[in-house]
């Protein structure tokens, strides 16, 4: 995202790991903020709207004048969704044709629609990294449920309502993210060393993902709303990491020896998935700029400084 002065940029799910630091680096780049969810909070420039977005909520109301809303709120992790027809799956729908009904009343100028890189995309063949163009063939029931809000999107799009842009993201990570069932290996395993548990990985430890700091995550978000209605694009580090390769290197920061307990892997998914983020640069000139070395160090830090670990070994 450029200078943004004079921008009004609103932010769903803005108490939450991705959207607390989307609007963050709204504000840094200048523009009013108004930031829509439970645990979302004030600040100088910032509107905070600390509500649950429910059926029957005057969502408009919050969004007349803004520029451009990025919708990063979900109900739904990986684990959490058993079925495509359990109350997550239908809260998960809901809540984005919620979000786009009420954009297009208020005449937001675009919407951003945070999608999940890692899932929507099906098995990657010779074709990686992956760009927009690959083809979208979840092997998941989370990965189904974004396809489904990614088309609810597309259609709105199509039909005028509201111009509306697709990011599918990477596996983001970094300070002030918490552990969540089935989502977020870097924390589950700070979680993990926190609590004096073994570190457990499903599988053998070999599945590849992209890993994207978080700062760079939201300023590619904020990014992507300089494109065109209709657009999908991949917000990403566009480099891969082994499973293994990761719970080493944070244990060797944190908790050198700690233990490991390796488990039969209940939900395969892609054997790599590494995200070609070369149309959002092109267009925009957003590129990552925090490497695996310091994103790891500074979530490191941060993991340190608010559960007082202590290093062994």
């Amino acid at each position: 995202m450029i200078a943004a002065p004079g921008l009004r940029v609103a932010v769903t799910g803005a108490g939450g790991f991705i959207g607390a630091a989307v609007c963050r680096a709204a504000r840094a780049a200048g523009a009013a903020v108004v930031a829509i969810g439970p645990g979302a909070t004030a600040a100088p420039g910032v509107t905070a709207v600390p509500h649950r977005i429910e059926p029957g909520m005057d969502l408009a109301a919050y969004l007349h004048g803004a520029t451009l809303l990025i919708h990063a709120a979900g109900h739904g992790t990986p684990a959490a969704i058993g079925a495509l027809h359990d109350p997550v799956a239908m809260e998960e729908l809901q809540l984005t044709a919620i979000v786009l009904e009420a954009a297009a009343r208020a005449r937001v100028g675009r919407v951003v629609m945070v999608s999940s890189g890692g899932t929507v995309y099906g098995d990657p063949a010779d074709a990686t990294p992956l760009n927009e163009d690959h083809a979208l063939r979840p092997r998941s029931r989370y990965g189904a449920v974004k396809l489904l809000a990614e088309e609810m999107a597309r259609t709105v799009d199509r039909m005028g309502m509201v111009p509306c842009v697709v990011a599918r993201l990477s596996n983001p990570y970094g300070p002030g993210q918490v552990a969540r069932r089935g989502q977020g290996l870097i924390a589950a395993v700070a979680a993990s060393v926190w609590a004096g548990e073994p570190v457990q990985i499903w599988g053998d430890g070999h599945a590849v993902r992209d890993y994207v700091y978080i700062d760079d995550a939201a300023r590619g978000l904020l990014a992507a709303g300089q494109m065109p209605g209709g657009t999908a694009v991949n917000v990403s580090s566009g480099r891969g990491m082994a499973t293994h390769a990761v719970v080493a290197a944070l244990l060797s920061a944190l908790a050198p020896g700690h233990p490991i307990r390796f488990a039969p892997e209940r939900d395969a998914g892609v054997l790599c998935n590494i995200l070609d983020h070369a149309r959002l640069t092109a267009a925009t000139g957003w590129v990552p700029q925090v490497g695996w070395a310091d994103g790891l160090a500074r979530t490191v830090a941060w993991w340190q400084d608010v559960n007082q670990f202590v290093r062994v070994g």
